[in-house]
């Protein structure tokens, strides 16, 4: 999208990434061409509990609390 009222809008394809400032994370990502969107997409993100397989002793070098 043109920044003021005055600029024209650019000819080519433009891409915007959001990203969390606290965990680096992506939020959203938008393909603008022509100043137009075409096409945007909303990352969410769930957490996971991951541990080792039962039975399985970690390496040495591996600290697990």
């Amino acid at each position: 999208m043109p920044n003021v009222a005055v600029d024209p809008a650019p000819r080519d394809a433009t891409q915007s990434l959001w990203i969390d400032t606290s965990s680096l994370l992506p939020l959203r990502w938008e393909l603008f061409k022509r100043g137009k969107p075409t096409s945007g997409f909303d990352m969410t993100y769930e957490s996971i509990d991951l541990r080792p397989p039962a039975g399985v002793d970690a390496p040495a070098c591996i600290r697990w609390p």
